[in-house]
């Protein structure tokens, strides 16, 4: 007989059951920060596309029909800088993430920790001797319980001549930004005073208020004692 008319199928696409891969960081890696307000980036991939994610300070995941999912323009990498605030009080902050697609596949848990210190340094002794035309300066005592001295940028010195530099080292002429305990202030004008304030910083970014030393320059004496009269 003759031919029957053609027919054709397609096979179903098999359903995507693979989640999203992602990740976040908190301050671009930071160790530690000052502040609660907090900038998040957000890292994810997907082979069909991801098209959500969701944030917490909890570590339960949320299901993918939950209140609080970000809706996101469907992309197979997604990339993306978000302001966050960090719980108050001091201490580790951690922030969880996931991501999702349009099937309902959640990521697994991605998440940061940074540490919350607002707390300044404390504040050590500085020592200002007097020299011709120059004056001397060393510090040392300060410390910081929480996120610990800068390892670089340690102390800010500042210095004066009608009175201290204001505390937190917000004024005054800078000397100093760096790690050394000393500093050797030369070219100055004997018979003025000068007044200096150290501060220290940590890794937060918190600033001491500083500690403060004045001195003289004086030219040296090389007039010889007179004799006594007879």
């Amino acid at each position: 007989s003759a031919y029957s008319n053609t027919a054709s199928g397609a096979t179903p696409a098999a359903p995507d059951t693979t989640a999203p891969s992602g990740s976040v960081t908190i301050n671009g890696n930071a160790t530690a920060t000052g502040s609660t307000a907090a900038t998040l980036t957000l890292t994810a991939a997907d082979a069909v596309g991801v098209t959500g994610y969701y944030l917490s300070t909890s570590s339960a995941p949320p299901p993918a029909g939950a209140a609080g999912w970000v809706a996101v323009t469907s992309t197979t990498s997604f990339t993306s800088n978000v302001s966050y605030t960090l719980p108050s009080r001091e201490g580790t902050k951690t922030v969880y993430a996931w991501y999702k697609d349009a099937a309902g596949n959640v990521s697994s848990t991605a998440s940061d920790t940074i540490l919350l210190d607002q707390t300044p340094p404390s504040n050590g002794t500085l020592t200002a001797t007097a020299g011709n035309a120059q004056v001397s300066l060393s510090w040392a005592g300060f410390a910081d319980g929480g996120s610990g001295l800068a390892g670089a940028n340690t102390y800010r010195l500042a210095f004066r001549t009608g009175g201290f530099p204001a505390a937190f080292c917000t004024n005054g002429t800078q000397l100093l930004l760096g790690s050394a305990t000393s500093f050797t202030h030369t070219g100055l004008t004997n018979g003025t005073t000068y007044s200096y304030r150290v501060c220290a910083l940590d890794n937060a970014g918190n600033t001491s208020t500083g500690a403060t030393a004045s001195a003289t320059p004086q030219a040296p004496d090389t007039t010889p004692p007179t004799a006594p009269s007879s």
